[in-house]
């Protein structure tokens, strides 16, 4: 190989590099913009907080504190933010206050390195050994920070939920905290505390021949305040037309996991005669079926069936007692439910969820919730529910203040089960996305949405159109049960029908697939196989639009009397015969905005990707041919 021929073979090796580069250079755009999209929705918002300087000897003084400050980046210890789908909305009682789209959000505080790889001689951790935050004690000591969540349902009444301290240990995950229903549908405001010391090595000193190391000491705290509030349920407002009290309150066996009802009845000797904690009731739905044990409540599009509780009591001084309490259940388990022991605090509030394939769900335990309703005599949300079944429990303690203290436990508890009240399903056209309304057309298939009705009897019936020399016949091939989101392409009609146990009115809806000229003129006319045959064997003729149209009759006119005799011989047939026209106007099918605007990110990517290689290419061409 000459020199020449080596260069050459070079040009062409870095023209191929050139071009697996650009390739890459694309594919990796794309990907990257794919990714934005995919993500998009997934929101973190950092919140804005205070900060407050104290001496070493202070506790944290935050409720007497004289001065704050608004935290400035790199000040603080970490970065408070809010991850999930939230978005920011106008203020709340002077709270700064987001919306939550869907599901529960997380509370994040990732450590700042600067202050963790910060040398002796600048401000760093210093390991603090108090227990005290404010009037707050605490377990444990704080050591390397700790952060407290406080929440309140009215801003005023603040209720401490969790407590973690040495949070520079592996110990502490960043995530560290997740919104619970309750919360949300209600409209919660949180406060958020970090408190920690810092340490700096000063200028030493000498006293005669000893050094002396000199420190500085300072504690600090941040505090972040903020309100949360389902965006779904925001401006929602319960409609009590209907409304159905639910629970019954039973004496349970002291340290028996609330599950083993007492021998002592609650009589008159008892301290939960002759009153009620609170109440429990559902509201929001259209009709109640059932047994009282166990009853059944039926929603409509629009109904949101939500359960509430009334607490009636001061919870330091029942029945007006200020002997009587709620107290502190330490090592709290329900065994009927098989949760673990754990600090059950003021109440625990219990609630179990059955889907529609039977599987139990692991119960969701709200602890302090007696102590968490905001106001004596107020309604408190407990959730909004979809369809499925449910069983509740409020476990709570009394203690009795006398020259013995003495304990009793209580619960309420009860089951119930919501149902879809109407059998109302929706088929989706598989290639625009639109939905279909009965007797329409599509040449894509369909697919089914049974809107969040998970128990419905769904049954779909397919007929296939067979052409017996010239007579049209349904030939039925499948007849089977459906669910939410099964897909049916095959060319057909379709009957679709949907039932249920709790609605004595089923619903029906007929959907046609495929391109050929028969299914296009059965559901553009409407016509039923009997009357489309009739018209073909009186002289019609179907076109490839599914139009229907009568054939021209050819008659040779010789003589002015036999003219009139042809006028007369088709006027009297189109008397007898006399048949609609059929529309040949073809169905309007809604687009689906949102489909669409889902197909625009991979088109621009795949029209960016093709540019750049072609641009790739052009430029490689030319310099190749320009070296040869």
């Amino acid at each position: 190989m000459n020199w020449g021929e080596f260069m050459k073979s070079q040009k062409r090796m870095n023209s191929y590099t050139y071009f697996l580069l650009a390739m890459m250079l694309s594919f990796s755009v794309c990907v990257l913009f794919y990714n934005v999209e995919a993500h998009a929705k997934e929101k973190t918002n950092t919140v804005a907080g205070m900060e407050y300087e104290f001496n070493k000897k202070n506790d944290f003084e935050i409720s007497s504190a004289n001065k704050s400050n608004k935290i400035n980046s790199g000040t603080q210890y970490g970065t408070f933010s809010i991850c999930g789908n939230v978005k920011a909305i106008s203020s709340v009682n002077g709270y700064p206050s987001y919306q939550i789209s869907q599901d529960n959000v997380d509370f994040s505080y990732n450590l700042c390195e600067e202050i963790k790889k910060a040398k002796a001689t600048e401000w760093h951790i210093d390991e603090c050994k108090s227990k005290k935050v404010d009037k707050l004690k605490l377990e444990d000591d704080i050591k390397s920070g700790a952060v407290i969540i406080q929440t309140s349902l009215d801003g005023e009444k603040w209720i401490t939920d969790e407590i973690y301290t040495d949070i520079n240990s592996k110990g502490f995950k960043s995530d560290f905290y997740e919104t619970n229903n309750i919360q949300q549908v209600n409209g919660c405001y949180y406060r958020i505390t970090v408190v920690y010391q810092l340490e700096k090595q000063e200028k030493d000193t000498k006293i005669a021949f000893v050094k002396k190391h000199n420190y500085s000491y300072k504690r600090c705290a941040e505090v972040y305040q903020f309100y949360l509030i389902n965006e779904n349920v925001s401006q929602f407002v319960s409609d009590l037309s209907n409304k159905y009290n639910i629970g019954t309150t039973i004496k349970v066996k002291k340290d028996s996991g609330y599950s083993e009802k007492s021998k002592e009845e609650i009589d008159i000797k008892d301290v939960h005669y002759g009153w009620d904690l609170g109440s429990f009731y559902l509201s929001g739905y259209t009709e109640k079926q059932g047994k009282d044990d166990n009853p059944v409540f039926l929603k409509k599009y629009g109904d949101i069936v939500t359960l509430w509780f009334n607490l009636k009591q001061d919870i330091n001084k029942l029945n007006g007692n200020n002997k009587l309490s709620i107290c502190e259940d330490k090592d709290g388990y329900d065994q009927y439910f098989g949760t673990k022991k754990t600090n059950f605090k003021h109440g625990t509030l219990i609630i179990k969820y059955t889907n529609c394939e039977n599987e139990k769900k692991d119960p969701i335990i709200y602890t302090d919730y007696l102590a968490a309703c905001a106001t004596t005599g107020a309604d408190t949300k407990v959730e909004l529910f979809e369809e499925g079944d449910y069983e509740v429990a409020l476990d709570y303690k009394i203690k009795n203040d006398g020259l013995t203290n003495s304990y009793s436990d209580y619960r309420i508890s009860f089951k119930f089960s919501i149902r879809n009240g109407n059998c109302m399903f929706f088929p989706f056209d598989m290639g625009t996305g639109s939905e279909l309304k009965d007797g329409a057309l599509t040449e894509s298939g369909f697919r089914l949405d049974l809107a969040k009705s998970r128990f419905l009897n769904m049954n779909v019936k397919q007929f296939e159109i067979v052409d017996n020399n010239g007579v049209y016949c349904e030939d039925v091939r499948s007849n089977a049960v459906a669910s939410d989101g099964d897909t049916f392409v095959k060319e057909g009609k379709y009957i679709i029908t949907a039932s249920s146990e709790y609605s004595s009115i089923p619903t029906e809806k007929t959907i046609y697939v495929g391109e050929s000229a028969i299914i296009k003129a059965m559901a553009s006319s409407g016509y039923t196989l009997e009357k489309i045959n009739e018209l073909l064997a009186n002289g019609y003729v179907l076109n490839d639009d599914g139009s229907l149209e009568k054939d021209e009759i050819e008659v040779e006119v010789t003589t002015e009397e036999t003219k009139e005799e042809v006028k007369e011989e088709i006027t009297t047939e189109t008397t007898e015969n006399e048949i609609v026209p059929v529309s040949t106007e073809p169905v309007c099918i809604e687009d689906d905005k949102n489909n669409e605007s889902g197909n625009v990110i991979p088109i621009i990517l795949l029209v960016v990707f093709l540019v750049v290689v072609g641009v790739v290419a052009f430029v490689v061409y030319s310099k190749k041919k320009k070296g040869e």
